[in-house]
């Protein structure tokens, strides 16, 4: 995976879809969760929504990614957690500063 290459000293989880994705931020805390807006099973969104429910996972910062032209970046704002969105194809460069800019706002 590109991003993983990019981010080598990271510790890096990829889930398949918003459960497993749930699943291991409660299992170890992350520092930050990037989400596409479409996944199986669900979206980001739906994500974010079942991380702010939850006390132990509502601070961590979330970055929404997405190759889909839509509105729901606009949705953001109401999301207290989502840090910023990015729009695929994006530069591991731009990625990067903005996990950066997220992790160092908590």
């Amino acid at each position: 995976m590109i991003i993983e290459s990019q981010l080598a000293d990271s510790s890096i989880r990829v889930a398949a879809d918003i459960a497993q994705a749930y699943a291991f931020a409660e299992q170890d805390r992350p520092d930050v969760i990037l989400t596409d807006l479409s996944m199986p099973s669900g979206d980001g969104i739906m994500l974010t929504k079942q991380l702010l429910g939850n006390p132990k996972l509502a601070e961590v910062p979330v970055i929404w990614i997405s190759g889909v032209e839509d509105h729901s970046f606009e949705q953001r704002e109401q999301f207290r957690n989502v840090k910023n969105y990015i729009r695929k194809p994006f530069k591991a460069k731009e990625l990067s500063t903005h996990i950066v800019e997220a992790v160092s706002h908590t």
